[in-house]
């Protein structure tokens, strides 16, 4: 034990010794690694161009800059300007008369939402609902006819994962030895939920 002990400590000493010294050489010269033991050259910065503007070239203003105006509230309040308006009298009696018809329009719209408000909504999902009353029972038909003619131990797996009423109503539409045999076939939990009344 004592003699791993010691050899790992004259490793890691060897180690940190080793590193120390290449530290140390190759700060003094230029690289060690390719053995060029000459005095390091230092490497001046080069001068930064960038940062200071020429002297030389005159300052340009920005071209996509917007001429301020001095009231910019001005020209958005006053939109229609009445030195624009056109000095025809038709066009003006033209102007208004489209604005009555605007105006009796949009009464028009109001009135017609006030009245559709105040009358009770008609039921028209009825006939939908007949008609997918329908649909279902003609499916239930089919399907529980096909269950009928197949393997007890086959349609007891479709018919699992089926919801549970459709599952029930599917059973319930069979005739009763046949329905009997599938539910024999279910796992007793399985069977159960599918035949509860919830």
């Amino acid at each position: 034990m004592k003699t791993k002990l010691i050899y790992i400590m004259s490793f890691v000493g060897a180690f940190i010794l080793i590193t120390a010294v290449i530290v140390y050489v190759n700060s003094q010269y230029n690289n060690i690694f390719k053995f060029d033991f000459s005095p390091p050259t230092e490497i001046s910065p080069p001068a930064n161009t960038l940062s200071t503007p020429d002297q030389n070239q005159p300052i340009k203003n920005d071209t996509l800059s917007f001429p301020l105006t001095k009231n910019p509230e001005k020209k958005i309040l006053n939109i229609m300007d009445d030195s624009k308006l056109p000095e025809n009298p038709t066009d003006n009696k033209m102007l208004k008369d489209s604005l009555n018809i605007l105006k009796s329009e949009i009464e028009k719209l109001k009135k017609d939402k006030a009245n559709s408000n105040n009358q009770p909504v008609k039921n028209t999902n009825k006939p939908d609902t007949k008609t997918d009353e329908n649909n279902y029972k003609i499916w239930l038909k089919k399907t529980s006819a096909l269950y009928a003619s197949m393997d007890s131990k086959k349609a007891a797996k479709i018919i699992q994962n089926y919801s549970d009423n459709i599952a029930r109503d599917i059973l319930y539409s069979m005739n009763k030895k046949k329905a009997a045999e599938i539910l024999a076939e279910l796992n007793p939990e399985t069977a159960t939920r599918i035949m509860s009344i919830n």
